[in-house]
């Protein structure tokens, strides 16, 4: 049978390592295991692969420095990254470099193949975000509630007008391309926070 495609995993933990790998070698991925950012790096300087499914704690360079990295030298590569010190910053931190899912650990198998499953169909991916939605991502401020001057700073005084008087926006989107854009990723963010 034909693989789907190969998957690099990047953990100190061999025991995570091999499990992943036995999970995902069941559904037709070819798995290669590196157990530092260091290793990671030379195995994608040999080989290209479909997908990097990365821890964020390890020794030596952590999971977020090794996807800066990547994203740096192989910008089109698919990346998820996993962790057992699951929190919000790290979440938002992880998609702002570029991941396309956050998978807390201890997971399930049918958690990590769902995740895998979306990055390698393209149904998470960061070619959909456009260069000025992906900055008014970067400007999200995660302190809740906003306040009107704020909000003005970042997306200007008309957004502002359509804010409701509640702390939740009520906002009338100017097209439906901008919708569909901000949908997408509205909803990768609620993923990875659903997860958290």
């Amino acid at each position: 049978m034909e693989t789907r495609g190969k998957i690099l995993v990047i953990d100190d933990e061999k025991s995570i390592c091999e499990n992943v790998e036995k999970i995902l070698s069941k559904n037709n991925f070819e798995v290669r295991k590196a157990s530092s950012a260091d290793d990671a790096l030379d195995k994608m300087a040999k080989e290209s692969f479909s997908l990097l499914i990365s821890d964020i704690v390890m020794p030596g360079k952590n999971g977020l420095e090794l996807l800066r990295l990547i994203k740096k030298q192989w910008p089109l590569t698919k990346v998820i990254m996993m962790t057992a010190y699951a929190s919000t910053d790290t979440a938002v931190k992880a998609i702002r470099l570029g991941a396309l899912d956050y998978v807390s650990k201890p997971f399930t198998p049918d958690e990590l193949r769902a995740s895998v499953d979306k990055a390698i169909s393209g149904d998470l991916t960061e070619a959909n975000i456009s260069e000025k939605d992906r900055e008014a991502i970067n400007l999200i401020d995660l302190d809740i509630p906003f306040d009107r001057a704020e909000v003005a700073k970042v997306t200007g005084p008309e957004y502002v007008d359509m804010l409701g008087p509640s702390d939740m926006p009520v906002v009338q989107m100017p097209s439906a391309d901008a919708t569909q854009s901000l949908c997408m990723v509205g909803e990768m963010v609620c993923d990875i926070f659903k997860k958290l």
